[in-house]
């Protein structure tokens, strides 16, 4: 009968062993999910800076974007800095490697595709 204990108490304390060790793997993988960076953002410019943009977009609500150095920047296709980079214009942040985007491509185009605002004076693009 003693042995039939010790075997019952064995058995209990694998099967909590093993219990904790899959929920922690579960914990562990949800981490993972979490702080995995996306692959873009894309969205309405809130600010910029020479480390950072802002941008916000219906889905994810602001969403903070490393830049460096390296950072690539375009205005409607032409090469840009983030100094340039103005609240209210359309961008787009890819090839996000480590949280830190290597190509912005923004657009001086009003979210309702109206464009550039006009010069009242010549009609001509501002």
């Amino acid at each position: 009968m003693k042995w039939f204990t010790t075997l019952a108490a064995v058995l209990a304390m694998a099967f909590l062993a093993t219990s904790m060790t899959m929920a922690n793997e579960g914990k562990e993988h949800e981490k993972d999910k979490k702080e995995k960076p996306a692959a873009a953002a894309h969205g309405t410019l809130v600010s910029a800076s020479d480390t950072q943009i802002v941008v916000n977009n219906k889905k994810d609500g602001d969403v903070t974007v490393k830049i460096d150095a390296a950072t690539t920047i375009k205005i409607d296709g032409k090469p840009a800095k983030a100094a340039d980079l103005k609240p209210g214009m359309k961008v787009t942040a890819s090839a996000l490697e480590n949280g830190v985007s290597k190509h912005i491509n923004a657009s001086t185009e009003h979210e309702h595709g109206k464009g550039k605002e006009k010069d009242k004076s010549t009609g001509k693009p501002s």
